[in-house]
């Protein structure tokens, strides 16, 4: 009896052992796991912003044309006004953030080449990067950009400061951690008296998309958070109302003066209002009764839309209307 007393502690102080050292061993492995979390999330969520981009060309997509209009809309009536009383009206040096196939790139470039300016062009995909060489080609303005590989972040840090006289970031920041940082970094490069364009995420865009897919857990976060991962990871999402666009540039360094809806009543395939009219389904004489209401619309219910754009001068010796 006592023979077999020892043998029974014995194995279970060996058992006990055993499962000490692997407890240890899962939280060692658990530790690093939850210590490269943060990392793996960031590359995942890279990732699925890689693979929507290249799935969604932004200057071929059917309905992305109507909404590269609205934007020129505001874009050149902006531009415009800013070239009469701007200090860099001769020559500017625009940058576009998160050109992505060059949809907007490439009118930008147009204004600037007839003014002696040119455009850098600057998108972390190069996939999507020779998708705007070969566009730009065919339009004949390459002389007129310069694209670059690299992430907005990395890009702008490598900057000198005063260099760009616009600033063009549309799309992109919602879907960009650390935005905030980027729009002060923005500010830096700009000169005094530059103007930016810069587009958002609009909260209600947001709720209707959760309410219409219905992915009701969404909601609080929607509603009192500003970004995240809604619907959940691994992308990372950014939200506003147009009041919170306006702190955030103005806390950045900017004087907001205009703030308007992108696709007040419409959207493309999967958007909470595509239900309603989604532009390459419409005739060409009802895209432009489309766009009539949606242009009419835009400032007084800017936060409506499918992305906010807001135009911003950066402080300092700007022109005062």
């Amino acid at each position: 009896m006592e023979r077999l007393g020892f043998k029974f502690w014995y194995h279970l102080r060996r058992g006990c052992q055993a499962a000490l050292g692997l407890l240890d061993r899962l939280e060692g492995w658990a530790g690093g796991r939850l210590q490269n979390y943060p990392l793996e999330l960031a590359r995942r969520h890279r990732a699925s912003i890689v693979s929507v981009i290249q799935r969604h060309h932004m200057a071929a997509h059917p309905d992305e044309g109507y909404y590269a209009r609205q934007y020129w809309h505001w874009l050149g009536e902006g531009l415009e006004r800013w070239a009469q009383k701007g200090p860099g009206a001769q020559q500017p040096q625009i940058l576009d953030l998160g050109c992505g196939q060059g949809r907007l790139t490439i009118p930008l470039a147009r204004w600037a080449a007839d003014r002696g300016g040119r455009v850098v062009g600057v998108d972390f995909a190069a996939e999507v990067l020779e998708e705007a060489r070969k566009l730009a080609l065919e339009e004949g303005l390459a002389p007129v950009i310069e694209w670059r590989e690299a992430d907005i972040p990395t890009f702008l840090q490598d900057q000198p400061a005063a260099s760009y006289d616009v600033v063009a970031c549309l799309e992109v920041l919602y879907a960009l951690p650390g935005y905030r940082q980027a729009l002060g970094e923005v500010a830096r490069v700009m000169r005094p008296g530059g103007v930016l364009f810069a587009g958002f995420r609009p909260r209600y865009f947001n709720l209707l998309s959760a309410l219409a897919s219905g992915r009701w857990t969404a909601l609080p976060m929607l509603l009192t958070g500003s970004e995240g991962y809604p619907f959940g990871p691994p992308t990372w999402l950014a939200w506003q109302s147009a009041r919170e666009v306006r702190e955030i540039l103005t806390g950045a360094g900017f004087t907001v003066t205009g703030l308007w809806g992108i696709g007040i009543c419409s959207g493309i395939a999967g958007d909470p209002l595509a239900s309603l009219a989604q532009p390459s389904r419409l005739s060409p004489a009802k895209q432009e009764a489309l766009m009539e209401v949606e242009l009419a619309l835009a400032a007084d219910l800017a936060d409506c839309g499918r992305y906010i754009l807001a135009a911003a001068w950066k402080k300092g010796n700007y022109p005062e209307d």
